[in-house]
């Protein structure tokens, strides 16, 4: 089954918005643009969500996760079973917050044209940018 990714908000939205970094509390003021921010935000967040769970599913398919030891399930040791949950429970957040951070620094970098995402060098957040800045903030 394709993946058909939620889009992103387009760059005209997003520069329909008057947007002030130095002034955050600015988005929210004016009920008409406190409206359309908080769709946006809420639609770039759910965008990001089901990259991420493409991105997971993807790799899932190159490199699976190493399953929990089956073998010690045989042995109804509950130390040993709790120990290999957690194990598979740490590998499996590890790589969700890699996907979620390989995504975020390439929409933070999508009008870097020198972005390398392997060299941090590379990276230029533009603090003027409304959607880098929607995607780190909680919800508003």
């Amino acid at each position: 089954m394709p993946h058909h990714p939620l889009s992103l908000p387009t760059e005209s939205e997003l520069s329909a918005i008057r947007f002030d970094p130095d002034n955050l509390d600015g988005l929210t003021r004016d009920p008409d643009t406190a409206m359309r921010v908080r769709d946006l935000q809420r639609r770039a967040m759910a965008s990001l969500e089901q990259n991420i769970a493409a991105l997971l599913a993807e790799l899932e398919t190159v490199e699976p996760l190493p399953p929990a030891n089956r073998n010690i399930a045989a042995t109804n040791n509950v130390r040993a079973l709790s120990t290999s949950a957690r194990q598979a429970s740490a590998a499996t957040i590890d790589r969700r917050k890699m996907a979620h951070d390989v995504l975020v620094s390439a929409i933070l970098n999508r009008n870097n044209p020198d972005w390398v995402m392997t060299d941090p060098a590379t990276y230029k957040v533009d603090r003027h940018d409304l959607l880098g800045t929607l995607i780190r903030l909680p919800p508003l």
